[in-house]
């Protein structure tokens, strides 16, 4: 029951702090559940609360490319699946911050962060355990408390936060389920197109992807 609860508040919030979502880079819903999982076993007795404070503590002091593994990486020379293995594989030791996954054959289920979402998820971790500290102080109220927690999950200001922006308009059928075939391969494509603003190929630019679409104020337009 202390994994669901944290599993649920986990990725309410980085749905609020626009980090979630595999295609443009961030963990996707398997990775945020591998990392509740991670804290869960690390304190078993330990109240959905206290597991909040030690997520963001424990993640924003973690050491990547290190990797989070639930479990020992299994190799099974019978049935001969690749496995996550920087050893034998070197496109694996590009990966910035592998999340395994533990059952066989393990794999990488965050390949696609890069240095600009990796960044991104780093400073939402520290902005995380950063709140979470007032949760220290001795006397607190249930509604101090409560406060705390409306905190953390305040939604990010994105269209703040730079100076600027590179706004992708997409326009499609208008058939409903078509268009979401096509929103889909777009945003599949996006994670390329950060790749491609940032150094090598570029100089002194650093992206951050947002991962929502926003519909368009036209009715007609999706």
């Amino acid at each position: 029951e202390s994994f669901k609860t944290v599993l649920r508040f986990i990725k309410l919030w980085a749905n609020k702090r626009a980090i979630y979502s595999n295609v443009f880079g961030y963990p996707g819903g398997i990775a945020w559940a591998i990392l509740s999982a991670q804290i869960c076993q690390l304190y078993p007795n330990a109240a959905p609360g206290h597991l909040l404070t030690r997520f963001f503590y424990f993640f924003k002091n973690w050491r990547w490319p290190t990797p989070i593994m639930l479990t020992h990486i299994e190799k099974n020379q019978s049935l001969n699946l690749e496995v996550w293995d920087p050893n034998s594989n070197s496109k694996h030791k590009k990966d910035l911050a592998p999340i395994l996954t533990p059952a066989y054959p393990s794999m990488n289920s965050t390949y696609n962060i890069n240095k600009s979402t990796l960044r991104v998820i780093k400073n939402e971790f520290e902005r995380g355990n950063r709140i979470c500290q007032k949760m220290v102080k001795k006397g607190l109220s249930d509604e101090e408390i409560r406060k705390v927690w409306q905190e953390l999950l305040e939604p990010r200001d994105f269209f703040l936060e730079h100076p600027h922006y590179l706004q992708v308009i997409i326009s499609g059928p208008e058939d409903e389920d078509e268009f979401k075939k096509w929103l889909g391969f777009v945003q599949s494509k996006m994670r390329q197109l950060v790749l491609g603003l940032e150094p090598p190929y570029s100089r002194n630019i650093t992206c951050t992807p947002y991962p929502v679409h926003i519909k368009h104020p036209d009715e007609k337009c999706v």
